[in-house]
């Protein structure tokens, strides 16, 4: 199964929040996502422009690659999953700090 993999760029030291950065997708698909894959890369664009000033300011930015281009049935793969399991990362790394979701497309939904 495909995994999920998370682009960060750090605030220095501990970080005063974090900007969750999911990108869109399709309805029905389990093709994998790839650093191809024209919504993620869309969203690796929004992610530098912000990353700078957001670091700037004390927070970190994570882009979330998911393992499936699709929104699935909640049984299987999909952005969802991903998604909790990029928090519990960020839990684990950056302790309990505030997280703003920044969806595009199919990622804000």
């Amino acid at each position: 199964m495909p995994e999920p993999h998370l682009t960060t760029y750090d605030a220095a030291g501990r970080p005063r929040g974090l900007v969750l950065m999911l990108h869109g997708g399709k309805e029905r698909s389990e093709r994998r996502v790839t650093g191809r894959s024209p919504s993620w890369r869309r969203c690796l664009a929004m992610q530098r422009a912000i990353a700078r000033p957001a670091q700037e300011a004390g927070v970190s930015t994570w882009l979330l690659r998911y393992g499936v281009v699709g929104w699935n049935d909640h049984r299987l793969p999909s952005p969802v999953p991903d998604a909790r399991w990029a928090l519990a990362r960020a839990r684990e790394r950056l302790g309990d700090v505030p997280v703003v979701l920044l969806g595009h497309s199919m990622g804000a939904r």
